[in-house]
């Protein structure tokens, strides 16, 4: 959902990339609201992505939010080891069909960027608490395993949220008083976020951004 939201009073980053993106690129955000990494494969949503993908095309992929919990939420959740192995699985689908994969650690969470306000815009101390931590190592440590790019806009958004301050990211950044999906300026920082980190690393896909 913070990729695709199907209200349009929440918006996810995947929404405002088109408008962001060179003439001569195509989007298609194949990302749905309250779908973890074993319902997107249970859905038969790879499917989708399958009549849509070519050779050289990108795959951009945040799975992570939904996945937490499995003890209480056992319909979507995933333990850590399932969801290492989910994740290997769409890799080993996009270098079938000769696509190019991106990881993308999952957008923070209102509750760690206050936290990290609280500990002094500490990043460090938010992320060690925060519920997300072990699902983004996890897709850290598969993105190092098979050697596949990765967008750390986990710690990236916390960190940058933080120093806006509290009241704005409640305000402006969250959506209302939701502690998860983001408001159209959100969606579009997070966006920027992203941007520079394909920068930064210099991956291919910026060169197809205005």
């Amino acid at each position: 959902s913070t990729v695709f939201y199907t209200n349009n009073d929440r918006v996810g980053w995947g929404e405002v990339m088109g408008e962001a993106l060179k003439s001569n690129a195509t989007l298609y955000n194949l990302a749905r609201d309250g779908i973890s990494s074993k319902t997107y494969l249970q859905s038969g949503r790879l499917n989708v992505i399958n009549s849509k993908v070519q050779e050289g095309d990108f795959i951009f992929f945040q799975l992570a939010h939904n996945d937490r919990n499995p003890s209480s939420n056992p319909d979507k959740g995933t333990t850590i080891p399932e969801y290492k192995e989910n994740l290997r699985k769409y890799v080993a689908f996009a270098k079938s069909r000769g696509a190019n994969f991106i990881f993308v650690t999952p957008a923070t969470l209102r509750g760690d960027v206050e936290n990290a306000i609280k500990n002094g815009n500490s990043v460090e101390a938010a992320v060690n608490a925060s519920s997300l931590k072990p699902y983004a190592v996890a897709m850290e440590e598969v993105a190092a395993e098979l050697q596949v790019p990765i967008i750390d806009l986990w710690r990236t958004s916390t960190r940058e949220f933080a120093a806006l301050g509290a009241d704005v990211t409640k305000n402006e950044i969250f959506w209302e008083n939701d502690g998860t999906h983001f408001t159209e300026k959100g969606a579009k920082a997070l966006l920027q976020m992203i941007k520079d980190l394909l920068k930064e690393q210099n991956l291919e896909p910026i060169s197809y951004f205005k």
